[in-house]
């Protein structure tokens, strides 16, 4: 992604869209978004009536017995909501933090060498690419957590299962991330979606920070994705968060294989006397239209504004969503 137009402040207050829109090709196989702060905009589903935050909190778990001592985060939810829908439980494993001797780090340790991040790049190590012990702790306890919650505050799905199954091989480009032996042999428990996370450097800041899907089940549903974050662009902001969380829902299905696959882009559709990409599918359609109060809307604009290669990962128009996570 762009990092600097990521970390960019909002110049106003105006609410975001709503993350139904937000996470489109992932809820077209089954998920929808709770938004309590829009739940007043037109076009809302009646059950996201709600007063106030969905009640989720993150948890660093106890590592279960041969895990070692790898940080795992997940979403505690209530037991007694007996609703199909529920809060979507994410899972953030972070193996690929620890130094061993038995396979090489995919981080900085030391300014002036070089290092091969989990995505097959090959990087000089500057001093702000160092995994320091502060980088590490701001990463583990308030980066990775937080946007998970955002995330799992706004969306729930039907859940598929007890456990996410993790094959052996999850091919290219998440071949190179380390995954838990026992991950393989008996996937992972009470989790909807797993994400593996790196901080290793890299080479431009268009890959500072980047999150794929690995794995998606029968009916497309995203199932483990995975998620580099360079240290030098960690700061303890809430913008490192949205960060972060901007690139899960990448990994999630906001990407442009899951708009080739719904089939739900339009690239020659003409706006204001130009041809403009546009996601058109009609879950979108309808809560754009909400959104905007505006019922001719055909959809929502993707920026085109880009060069090419930024323009294979679909963001919304920052002209209409400057402060969407997304945008």
């Amino acid at each position: 992604m762009q990092f600097t137009q990521a970390m960019r402040q909002p110049r106003h207050a105006t609410p975001p869209l709503p993350l139904v829109v937000l996470l489109l090709m992932y809820c077209a196989s089954g998920c929808i978004a709770a938004d309590p702060a829009l739940a007043h905009r037109r076009g809302l589903d009646a059950m996201m009536g709600r007063s106030g935050p969905l009640p989720t909190a993150v948890v660093r778990e106890v590592p279960r017995k041969g895990q070692g001592a790898m940080q795992a985060y997940t979403v505690a939810t209530p037991d007694d909501d007996d609703s199909a829908w529920r809060p979507i439980r994410i899972e953030v494993f972070t193996e690929e933090l620890k130094s061993t001797k038995t396979r090489k780090e995919t981080f900085c340790k030391e300014a002036g060498k070089t290092c091969d991040n989990v995505f097959g790049e090959r990087v000089e190590c500057e001093a702000g690419h160092l995994f320091s012990d502060e980088k590490k702790e701001l990463y583990n306890t308030k980066i990775l957590p937080g946007a998970v919650k955002l995330h799992a505050e706004r969306l729930l799905v039907k859940p598929t299962g007890n456990k996410v199954e993790v094959p052996s091989n999850m091919g290219s480009p998440c071949h190179m991330f380390t995954v838990p032996n026992e991950h393989r042999s008996g996937g992972v428990l009470g989790a909807d979606f797993i994400i593996y996370a790196a901080a290793g450097p890299s080479s431009t800041e268009r890959t500072a920070v980047r999150g794929v899907t690995c794995i998606t089940l029968g009916d497309s549903r995203p199932s483990i994705g995975a998620m580099n974050f360079d240290p030098k662009y960690m700061t303890d902001t809430a913008w490192s968060v949205r960060v972060a969380a901007h690139e899960i829902a990448h990994a999630l299905g906001f990407s442009q294989e899951k708009l080739d696959e719904n089939r739900i882009e339009i690239s020659e559709k003409l706006v204001r006397g130009r041809e403009r990409r546009m996601v058109a599918g009609k879950h979108v359609k309808a809560k754009a239209q909400a959104h905007f109060d505006c019922n001719s809307l055909e959809g929502m604009e993707l920026e085109d504004e880009d060069d090419a290669l930024a323009r294979k990962v679909p963001h919304w128009k920052e002209r209409h969503a400057r402060d969407e996570l997304m945008a």
